[in-house]
């Protein structure tokens, strides 16, 4: 009995299910695909054959135009509520805001666009073909990828008739969100606008000229260390040292860093980079006096100015001086090998540059003693005042090879560390004078026995090694252009100083002939400045 209840409650269930059903009528329901006729019997299609199905006029129910499915294009469309009358058209002049949409274009008899083969196929408008996207393989910029979201665009599939794709080349109508920031009214698939952005994504003209140029201009704030000093003046009365040749320490002297390079290539990571960076002359002074004079512990009693005695000059003095003078001059030219680690996104973390190339480098330094006689004052009458100037030049030219290492931690953030290492050729030429405050040059007495006189001009090569580390930070700010600061170190080692050419005895030509070259130079201090990319 139970099972007599649930048959009938079931078959109740179906029959209101099929009177619903055919109540509603077969609108919205699948159209099946009318086959065209096979006029030669092989299965070929003949034109005109079949007749060709139109889109129907648009109908309106509830008051929005629709388009009627071909199979129904004889139903009558419902009449909107303020109409009155008994029959209604539906052209699109009735309705000022009715605006028909656009058919696609034509299918092919193979593959159809739409759910049957028509001359107009499918509802919705087309979309433009695109190639597929292809990774950069030149170095990404941060910027950009930012710009872009840290991602492509993704490729949208072809809406149209179905097609075997052709092979693109590298870059091809290529587009990002960064093109779309950039570009100006001008602009489309053929560039950005941007000469360095359509270089690197295949916009140029010729893909097989691109060049990739950038140029820097840094501002630099430097100083060096002290040499090994030599004493110039001491307390007559206790024999404490009162001035040293260190004590004349140069302060902080700007500069300036200019480099301009080129990658080259079928992946651009061949390059060359020519660089030349300077810093103002270093400029140090010192000076002593005491009420009751101060002496030198030099050996001045050998020597005479015009006659009078050095120790006049220098000893039980009103006062001695020290000033000293740098100048650091850099040229170098180098050949680079680039190796850029890419993600999925074309995006470098991390990147690496080898270079190799020639360098000169000059070091110039002057350092000057001076005394004052008993009585007199600094710039008075010249003849009070005696100098004893030693003037080294260093000219180092050689070979060097180094690594620029960069990371980014942010997508327009890069931090980077450049050290370089070379070995050089050290031509060293050093000069000694003696001479009054008039240039009068002084002469060793004729007691001495020495019949040299002044200058006393030698030179020497001798082999130098020179290194310089960069590290910083550079940070992408807009398109093509670069923010970077950072700290520089430079040091070398066999460089000829002035402080260790000043003899103990200023007549001892045996010393004075011979360059000292045992000394270490270090310079350093931070840099900033800007890169721009053309």
């Amino acid at each position: 009995m139970r099972r007599v209840q649930t048959w009938c409650l079931a078959l109740v269930a179906l029959i209101w299910m099929v009177a619903s059903a055919a109540a509603q009528g077969l609108y919205g329901a699948p159209a099946m695909l009318p086959l065209v006729q096979d006029m030669g019997g092989d299965g070929s299609y003949s034109p005109g054959s079949a007749p060709e199905p139109t889109i129907p006029p648009p109908a309106v129910y509830g008051g929005s135009p629709h388009y009627l499915h071909p199979q129904y294009s004889a139903r009558q469309p419902l009449q909107p509520a303020q109409s009155s009358a008994s029959s209604f058209s539906a052209a699109p002049g009735n309705y000022p805001h009715y605006a028909p949409l656009q058919p696609m274009p034509q299918g092919s008899t193979a593959y159809p666009i739409g759910p049957y083969p028509s001359a107009q196929g499918g509802y919705r408008p087309p979309r433009p073909a695109q190639a597929p996207y292809s990774a950069p393989t030149e170095r990404p910029s941060g910027y950009r990828m930012a710009a872009a979201g840290a991602s492509p665009s993704p490729s949208h599939a072809n809406v149209g008739p179905i097609h075997t794709p052709q092979p693109q080349p590298l870059h091809a109508n290529r587009r990002s969100l960064y093109d779309e920031l950039e570009c100006g009214p001008n602009c489309g698939f053929s560039g950005s606008g941007s000469p360095f952005f359509d270089a690197l994504n295949g916009y140029a003209g010729d893909p097989d000229y691109r060049p990739t140029w950038y140029a820097t201009a840094y501002g630099l704030l430097f100083t060096r260390d002290r040499a090994n000093g030599v004493a110039t003046t001491v307390n007559p009365a206790t024999g404490d040292w009162l001035m040293r040749t260190t004590d004349a320490d140069v302060d902080w002297r700007g500069g300036y860093d200019v480099k301009i390079g080129t990658f080259f290539g079928a992946n651009k990571n061949w390059g060359v980079e020519g660089g030349y960076w300077t810093i103002d002359r270093f400029r140090g002074f010192s000076q002593a006096s005491l009420a009751g004079g101060v002496d030198t512990p030099l050996a001045v009693n050998q020597i005479e100015f015009g006659g009078v005695n050095g120790d006049t000059f220098f000893n039980n003095s009103a006062g001695h001086r020290v000033a000293r003078v740098n100048r650091l001059e850099s040229a170098e030219v180098s050949l680079m090998r680039r190796s850029d680690v890419f993600d999925a996104y074309g995006f470098a973390s991390m990147d690496l540059t080898l270079l190799a190339g020639v360098r000169y480098v000059v070091f110039r330094e002057e350092l000057t003693f001076g005394g004052l006689t008993a009585g007199g004052a600094w710039g008075g009458s010249p003849l009070d005042e005696a100098y004893f100037n030693d003037r080294v030049i260093n000219n180092l030219i050689g070979f060097q090879f180094g690594i620029d290492t960069g990371f980014r931690f942010a997508r327009t953030l890069r931090i980077f560390a450049t050290p370089k290492f070379g070995i050089y050729n050290n031509h060293i030429d050093a000069r000694f004078d003696a001479f009054r405050g008039d240039s009068l040059r002084g002469n060793p007495t004729p007691g001495s026995g020495i019949t040299r006189t002044y200058p006393v001009a030698v030179d020497r090569d001798v082999f130098a090694v020179l290194s310089q580390v960069d590290v910083g930070l550079d940070w992408e700010f807009a398109p093509h252009w670069s923010a970077v600061a950072g700290y520089r170190l430079l040091a070398a080692t066999n460089m000829g100083l002035a402080d260790h050419q000043f003899p103990n005895d200023v007549v001892d030509f045996a010393a004075l002939d011979t360059v000292k070259a045992n000394g270490s130079l270090l310079i350093h201090g931070v840099f900033a400045g800007l890169q721009f990319e053309f």
